[in-house]
């Protein structure tokens, strides 16, 4: 357990699959697009789909996919895979009666071929 959120930062900084370490900033007008992640997802959509489940998603989780990725995959870092998965714009779309969890090791599997 770190101290401070710096000390975290740092930590997780030192992480091979901690996404930040795959992002790369394009700006478009005032926007900024992280471009290489989604385009990493969209090449592999059909991998992940193929190697996921789908399960009910209790209430607790509503709007919280930060919480989800936790506990499924022991790591706050995926929760945007969990929205790109089930097609979610924002946490606030993420109110669903299911969702689909692609599996752990083909998430590694794609982080590793970035």
């Amino acid at each position: 357990m770190t101290e401070n959120i710096l000390e975290e930062s740092l930590l997780r900084s030192k992480s091979l699959f901690d996404i930040t370490n795959f992002r790369n900033n394009y700006n478009i007008g005032d926007t900024n697009v992280d471009s290489p992640v989604i385009e990493l997802l969209n090449q592999n959509y059909e991998f992940l789909l193929n190697n996921s489940i789908k399960i009910d998603l209790p209430k607790k989780y509503h709007q919280k996919p930060q919480y989800l990725s936790k506990d499924i995959y022991n790591t706050y870092d995926w929760w945007f895979i969990i929205l790109y998965m089930n097609h979610c714009f924002s946490m606030e779309d993420f109110i669903l009666d299911k969702v689909i969890l692609p599996d752990k090791e083909s998430i590694m599997t794609i982080l590793k071929t970035k």
